[in-house]
This record gives structure tokens, sequence and C-alpha cells, in this order.
């Protein structure tokens, strides 16, 4: 389960630039 949290945690992080990029 922790494993997976941090898989998640990850994915929201790169999500989270794509929209930083696309705000830019």
């Amino acid at each position: 389960n922790k494993e997976n949290d941090d898989e998640e945690e990850e994915e929201n992080v790169m999500i989270l630039m794509e929209e930083s990029e696309d705000d830019d």
C-alpha cells in the first residue's frame, strides 16, 4: 500500500507539472 501511495504521488506531481506548463 505504501509503495502504491508513492506511485500515486508521483503521478500527481507529473499532473501538477503539466498543469503548470499549460497555465504558463
